[in-house]
């Protein structure tokens, strides 16, 4: 293993996502890290993510994943799976720049779900799991 300390990607990866989602003109919804008191709809948010290590003999390496969520109130689920469409486009197997000592690897599509919200079913959500493989460069 080389000296370098082991760092998490999982923030920055947050950032990459976020602010290429917030770059695109055409998403047609609102991207939230967390749910503000009267989010405006259709809106994605940021979900859950997770990282396990996918270290080499000679450099630090994570496998993670990260959720995306989009949310409407419109009856039935098509915009929200417009939204999430486009969210695809967006991130699967497209290019994305991380800061600091990360290199995405792949970033790929890995499962989407629609459904209805339980609690509030006015409430409709896609939820999209990404993969990112990262490396960590030497410092």
């Amino acid at each position: 293993m080389p000296s370098t300390i082991a760092r998490s990607p999982l923030l920055a990866i947050q950032d990459a996502i976020r602010q290429r989602l917030e770059s695109a003109p055409d998403l047609g919804a609102e991207v939230y890290e967390y749910v503000e008191p009267e989010p405006s709809y259709p809106h994605v948010l940021l979900g859950a993510a997770t990282e396990e290590p996918d270290n080499t003999h000679g450099a630090f390496g994570r496998q993670c994943t990260h959720t995306v969520q989009v949310w409407s109130q419109q009856p039935g689920l098509a915009e929200a799976k417009q939204v999430a469409d486009r969210v695809t486009q967006l991130l699967d197997h497209q290019p994305l720049e991380l800061d600091g000592p990360w290199r995405v690897v792949v970033c790929a599509f890995a499962e989407g779900h629609a459904e209805r919200d339980p609690d509030s079913p006015d409430l409709t959500r896609v939820t999209a799991t990404f993969r990112i493989v990262t490396s960590q460069a030497a410092q």
